[in-house]
C-alpha cells in the first residue's frame, strides 16, 4: 500500500510523517531526495546554475537556498523552471525506493511525503492520498522560517489551496488542534489502513 501524504507549507506534514513512521510505515520524503540531488558537487547543480545564474550559489559552490526561494516564489514561471529540472529526477528515485521496499517486504505500508503531490500529478500513482491541513499555517511559517508576513503570503499563495488539495484526498488530518488531537487522527487512519490490508490479504 502506497500512501501519498501532502499538505501546504507549515501545515504539519512532517509531523504526521514522523507519527506514521513511528507506527511502522516506510517514509519516502520527496524533499529529502531533492536535498540529496542538490548536494555539493551534484551534476544537477550545473542545471540550476544554467537556469538561474551564479546568484543562487554560495562562494563555496553550495546552493543558496534562500536566494533560490526568493526567485521561485516570485513568479510561477520561475517555479516551473525549477520543477522541470528536479521533478523527473525526484520521481525516478521515489519509484526506485518503492520498488525496493516492495521487493524486500510483503505488503509494506509506504508513505510518499511530497508537498507537490497533487500539483505534479504524482498523486495518480498512489493507492491513497492523505492531506494534512491546518488553520495556523501563516503563523507557523513566519516563526519557523523567520519570514515577513509578505514573504509568507507569497509562499502560501504559490501553492495549491486547501480546498483544491482536498478534492483529491481519500482522508485528511487536521493539525489545527494540538499534538494530541493530530496523533489521535493519525492512529485512527493507520489502524483502519492496517485493517483493510489484513482483510484483503
Amino acid at each position: 500500500m502506497v500512501i501519498g501524504l501532502t499538505g501546504g507549507i507549515a501545515s504539519g506534514k512532517t509531523l504526521v510523517s514522523s507519527m506514521l513512521q513511528d507506527r511502522g510505515a516506510h517514509i519516502i520524503c520527496a524533499d529529502a531526495i531533492s536535498r540529496e540531488l542538490l548536494a555539493k558537487k551534484s551534476p544537477v547543480l550545473e542545471l540550476i546554475r544554467e537556469a538561474f545564474g551564479d546568484g543562487v550559489f554560495q562562494q563555496d559552490g553550495t546552493l543558496d537556498r534562500k536566494a533560490l526561494a526568493n526567485i521561485i516564489f516570485e513568479t510561477e514561471f520561475e517555479r516551473k523552471r525549477l520543477e522541470a529540472i528536479l521533478h523527473p529526477l525526484v520521481f525516478e528515485e521515489i519509484f526506485k525506493r518503492i520498488y525496493k521496499l516492495k521487493r524486500a517486504q510483503e505488503d509494506p505500508i509506504i508513505v510518499v511525503d511530497a508537498a507537490l503531490l497533487i500539483e505534479s500529478g504524482l498523486y495518480k500513482c498512489m493507492d491513497k492520498v492523505w492531506v494534512v491541513i491546518s488553520s495556523e499555517q501563516m503563523d507557523r511559517l513566519i516563526k519557523r522560517d523567520k519570514l515577513s508576513e509578505d514573504e509568507a503570503k507569497k509562499r502560501l499563495n504559490a501553492q495549491l489551496d486547501t480546498e483544491r488539495r482536498l478534492r483529491h484526498a481519500d482522508a485528511f488530518i487536521d493539525n489545527s488542534f494540538g499534538l494530541d488531537r493530530t496523533e489521535e487522527q493519525v492512529e485512527e487512519l493507520f489502524t483502519q489502513l492496517k485493517g483493510g490490508i489484513a482483510a484483503n490479504g
